[in-house]
């Protein structure tokens, strides 16, 4: 196993015990300062008050685990998720507890699309033949980037109505792209070999 397995497996776990230990804390102080999501509206499906901002602790535990282990050789993309992070993460908060513009939404989300569009260069470059569309334009690559990162962002934070949806469906997307992501480097590797 080489090194950074390794410090990508003390990260998760760590993030995992840190969120494990901590959240039950977090409730108890939720209660205390009446921090909860009360029933009301037509889209909520609980029928009692849930503590709110549970995210913080797995947002707290992720990026400290992360940064603490995350391999120092592959950070270059890291260190600008972590800030982009940060502020979907006030945003969130925020929303939580008085409520947020959307307006003031979509300008977060805006300066963090532009963050890793233009400063980390994590942009959408071609459509790989789709529509007939290969390499694409800096300036519709830029634009196409920016839009994707908005939908999918609001796609997640729309669907947090119900208690462990967005996490459930958060993993398999994951899971689908890991094994799609698996699958291709195997095609390529056995198209490269037997060229």
């Amino acid at each position: 196993m080489q090194e950074y397995e390794i410090e990508l497996i003390l990260a998760i776990l760590s993030s995992f015990f840190i969120v494990l230990f901590t959240t039950p804390v977090f409730i108890k102080i939720a209660y205390i300062k009446k921090l909860f999501d009360v029933p009301g509206e037509d889209r909520k499906l609980h029928k009692k008050i849930i503590p709110s901002m549970g995210g913080i602790m797995i947002f707290a535990g992720t990026i400290f685990s992360f940064t603490l282990f995350f391999p120092a050789d592959q950070v270059h993309d890291f260190k600008y998720l972590i800030p982009c992070a940060i502020v979907l993460f006030f945003v969130g908060v925020k929303d939580d507890i008085i409520g947020t513009a959307p307006v003031k939404k979509l300008i977060a989300h805006l300066i963090v699309a532009f963050i890793m569009v233009l400063m980390a260069d994590i942009r959408l470059t071609s459509l790989h033949g789709l529509f007939g569309v290969r390499e694409i334009p800096l300036a519709a690559s830029v634009f196409l980037s920016v839009f994707t990162y908005i939908v999918i962002v609001n796609a997640f934070n729309l669907i947090d109505g119900v208690d462990g949806l967005a996490g459930g469906i958060g993993f398999f997307v994951s899971m689908h792209l890991e094994f799609g992501f698996i699958w291709l480097a195997t095609k390529y590797m056995v198209y490269w070999l037997f060229q």
